[in-house]
């Protein structure tokens, strides 16, 4: 669509892969510095912009055609004399792919197996979620052609929609689990803490060691001072 052919498309395609993998390596040490609601939402709202980017310039910019390269689906292409559209949209998809390794794409794998608050619930929902995205994975593959071939460009609107439905869902309903322990969750969902609130909640966790546990033995220490004073 970005009116590249041959090689300078095969190219251009491949640059967003290496992306993704050197944005994956570099947010990972950084998840539990930023947190994981911020990233999600962050992630969610980025890529919701760049989708509707994409689709403006398409509008803008684009001319139909009669498929591409042997592919009907891509009914649109920006003509060679618009270079600066054509690098825009790249530029756009690019940035994406970049927004998508930073959230969606690396801390989402992590947070479906931390967020639950029983191993017997965390199990459970690690394979709900991994089959469901698989499952949208094919829905994708399945609907977005004849949705290029219908409706053009506007299938990134639709995209972003979806991108921003995300945020709204990370925002009202995904509770942070950063630095929390498996305990500490369960009383989030037991208590119904707004996921919002989930950040700055401190629950109580009874621990080894506690005032409570060593008041026996704070009383023996006194104890045992008294009688040494009455010896003398």
């Amino acid at each position: 669509m970005a009116g590249y052919e041959g090689d300078a498309n095969l190219v251009a395609s491949s640059i967003q892969y290496v992306l993704f993998a050197v944005g994956t390596a570099f947010i990972l040490p950084f998840i539990d510095r930023f947190g994981r609601r911020p990233l999600l939402m962050f992630g969610a709202a980025a890529m919701m912009g760049l989708q509707f980017a994409v689709g403006g310039i398409l509008a803008v910019y684009s001319k139909p055609i009669e498929g591409l390269e042997g592919d009907e689906t891509v009914t649109i292409k920006i003509p060679p004399e618009n270079k600066s559209a054509a690098k825009g949209l790249i530029a756009c998809c690019y940035l994406f792919v970049v927004s998508f390794s930073f959230s969606w794409g690396t801390v989402i794998w992590g947070y479906c197996s931390e967020v639950n608050g029983s191993n017997e619930a965390r199990a459970k929902m690690v394979s709900v979620s991994t089959a469901s995205n698989w499952l949208f994975n094919f829905a994708l593959a399945l609907f977005v052609p004849p949705s290029f071939s219908n409706i053009s460009w506007k299938t990134y609107f639709i995209f972003g929609a979806f991108c921003g439905a995300m945020g709204i869902h990370v925002y009202l309903a995904f509770p942070e689990t950063k630095g929390k322990r498996l305990e500490e969750l369960g009383q989030i969902w037991d208590e119904k803490v707004p996921a919002w609130k989930s950040a700055s909640y401190v629950p109580y966790v009874p621990t080894v060691g506690s005032d409570a546990e060593s008041e026996p033995e704070k009383e023996k220490a006194e104890v045992d001072h008294v009688e040494n004073n009455n010896e003398y």
